[in-house]
């Protein structure tokens, strides 16, 4: 057998190295479509002293559009897996963590998942780690349950405030049988997601189907990604504690250490009239500024989601402090990024956890207590059937177990943020941080 190269042979196109395959096919179909409307196939003259006619150019054109219409189609089809390889190789970039907890459910439906910004300081150096400060231990300074509903295209999230009294499932010799819902993360006692997520169950009946972490360098990755989120302040805003500091009323482009201050202050400052006076929503203004910001993310990365080096750059930066639990799978996340590759975020639905204050209670300090039947309405709007019956319900004011009532499924909220009672400190009419908005 000789080892000459072999050349085209008599009648066939050369297909240079570049081409797609089964390009002789295309070419082909193409010319048959060429015949079918009185034109010349490629590559034959047409008969000589003759001028192309509009006709033959009109079919070369149609031809062209069918080769490329089909190669879309063959790129679109072999796509699919390309990506598949693309998610799992970047799934593979996350550090996974194993939560035996979780419930298992087809992701075509309905699931919720449990959301932890932790206060770990891993991964911070220089000044960012001087703005975060120093803390033993982790807590979770952050605790939204996202529901994700596939079928309705709406995703709804609720905010539970740090200081929420749950009931404990483990260390009640070191905490009593309550404490604050932050403590159940802290790993130097046993805590951890795995213990979050049954501390949740237990307590609320809302099964957790997926667990992601979020610690202070996640936050500054993933916000400095996306080239970070323009917000409009009405006001200078400053946090001594968080080091937030907004100087002039407008619109800012919120990133880096800037995104974590904001995000993490509860001890907000707001000009008004010459004076600085404090904004005593505390953790509901916290809650308030991360849901819009995670709001302002979600548009941001929407608007880049066909320009590929902005979309690497946020791939690249996401595993950077996040953690996901080792049951996400690539194809998982794959197909919900195609799902919601549209997603409208006014059908994205941010609500707080109805609590009411209990006053300075012992040993715990100043604490929040759950406020029924406000709770059980909002879960049982939230989550429906998926709820089941608490084992552990949280305790009242009086520390006592306070389960929740029957609540019918028909019964709705507003689909806007859910506040306390009134004897939570409430934002003032004349706080103009409370209706903060995108630039």
């Amino acid at each position: 057998m000789s080892s000459r190269p072999s050349g085209p042979r008599k009648g066939q196109r050369p297909s240079p190295s570049g081409r797609i395959a089964n390009e002789q096919r295309l070419l082909a179909l193409g010319d048959a479509v060429d015949r079918r409307h009185g034109g010349s196939p490629k590559g034959k003259a047409p008969a000589r002293g003759r001028k192309k006619s509009a006709g033959a150019r009109k079919a070369r054109n149609r031809r062209r559009l069918v080769i490329a219409g089909l190669v879309l189609v063959l790129l679109a089809v072999s796509a699919m897996p390309i990506a598949r390889l693309v998610a799992n190789w970047e799934l593979g970039h996350f550090q996974k963590i194993k939560v035996n907890a979780l419930k298992s459910v087809d992701p075509s439906q309905p699931f919720n998942v449990l959301v932890v910004g932790s206060d770990s300081r891993v991964g911070l150096t220089g000044s960012l780690a001087n703005a975060a400060g120093s803390a033993s231990g982790q807590r979770s300074d952050v605790v939204k349950i996202v529901h994700i509903d596939p079928i309705k295209n709406t995703i709804s999230s609720i905010s539970i405030p740090r200081d929420t009294m749950v009931a404990l499932l483990k260390n009640q010799g070191l905490w009593t049988n309550y404490n604050r819902i932050n403590v159940n993360l802290d790993p130097e006692f046993g805590g951890g997601p795995d213990l979050m997520v049954k501390t949740i169950e237990a307590n609320f009946g809302i099964p957790i189907n997926h667990v992601v972490e979020v610690s202070f360098v996640g936050v500054i990755n993933a916000a400095g990604s996306i080239g970070g989120v323009n917000m409009y302040f009405p006001t200078p805003l400053r946090d001594y504690m968080s080091g937030t500091y907004i100087k002039t009323a407008g619109c800012h482009n919120i990133q880096g250490p800037m995104a974590l201050s904001l995000m993490r202050g509860r001890h907000t400052y707001y000009l008004s009239h010459g004076q600085w006076l404090y904004d005593g929503t505390s953790d509901y203004g916290r809650i308030i500024r991360q849901d819009l910001f995670i709001k302002g993310m979600l548009q941001k990365a929407k608007s880049k989601a066909y320009d590929p080096l902005a979309l690497n750059s946020l791939i690249s930066a996401l595993p950077q402090g996040i953690v996901l639990d080792s049951s996400w799978s690539g194809a998982e996340l794959l197909g919900l990024g195609l799902h919601f590759r549209h997603f409208n975020t006014s059908h994205l639905y941010s609500y707080t956890l109805p609590v009411v204050s209990a006053g300075n209670v012992h040993p715990y300090g100043d604490v929040l207590v759950v406020q029924q039947p406000q709770a059980q309405q909002l879960f049982t709007t939230v989550f429906g059937n998926e709820l089941t019956h608490p084992t552990n319900p949280p305790p009242n004011a009086q520390m006592h177990p306070n389960p929740p009532p029957v609540i019918s499924t028909t019964t709705t909220v507003p689909s806007t943020s859910v506040t306390g009672g009134t004897t939570v400190s409430t934002p003032a009419r004349d706080v103009p941080w409370w209706d903060p908005h995108l630039c």
